[in-house]
């Protein structure tokens, strides 16, 4: 989290908003809705946020990820006996409004992002664009026209044929060298064999810890609930 600049040196997902870990409210909302089998890849100051799961006494399986300072692919290889059967990956420095774990649990589609069209698409946001409700194209600017487009907002369901494409992918990358690479860039290599669609959190409240702003906008989301607003 070296953009979050002054704000904090401790890992993002541990960040609290209300007085509550990102990391430990993401498991406990997952849980809620019979999630139950969680593993979280830690990497930069891993026993921080180790004790943080641990001082909850929540179950998760933790992985360690010493290279941490390399792409965001090598913790999903590290997790690679985590990847089969149906699987959702989320980000952990994710506020997100609880009815999107609903949208997760519901769906009937076997390989989807969560997406929202309505996000400015800039040079930060990660775009996904769809033709025919399949993805084809996942980039940050994204110019392309497309039936629709949308920011991936950090979860992605997987079913057991979808996760099993994505681990051959992520090992021919490690095992050719290309451990520098964002995981989110990695799915892209999927969409030829696998349809992957979406389901949209159009008008749901969410936010990305990437900027001392976004801990701010976390913040006001929860005042807001709070409120009912």
């Amino acid at each position: 989290g070296k953009r979050l600049g002054s704000f904090t040196k401790s890992p993002k997902c541990i960040i609290k908003i209300a007085e509550t870990p990102l990391i430990i409210r993401s498991i406990e909302l997952l849980n809620k809705y019979g999630i139950k089998k969680i593993y979280v890849v830690t990497g930069y100051k891993s026993d921080k946020v180790e004790s943080t799961i641990r001082k909850q006494k929540l179950k998760a399986i933790l992985i360690k990820n010493d290279k941490f300072k390399k792409g965001s692919i090598v913790s999903l290889w590290k997790a690679r006996e985590a990847l089969k059967g149906d699987v959702i990956i989320m980000d952990g420095d994710l506020y997100f409004e609880e009815k999107i774990v609903t949208i997760l649990k519901k769906s009937k589609k076997k390989n989807f992002f969560i997406i929202d069209s309505t996000v400015k698409n800039d040079a930060e946001a990660v775009i996904v664009g769809f033709n025919k409700g399949k993805a084809k194209t996942l980039k940050r600017n994204l110019k392309e026209k497309h039936d629709l487009k949308g920011e991936w907002a950090g979860f992605l369901k997987l079913s057991k044929n979808g996760t099993k494409h994505l681990k051959k992918i992520i090992e021919s990358k490690i095992l050719s060298g290309k451990e520098n690479i964002g995981y989110e860039f990695v799915i892209p290599d999927m969409f030829r064999k696998t349809r992957i669609s979406y389901e949209l959190i159009d008008g749901l409240k969410w936010t990305e810890i990437d900027f001392p702003k976004d801990v701010r906008k976390a913040k006001l989301l929860n005042l807001k609930k709070i409120l009912g607003r």
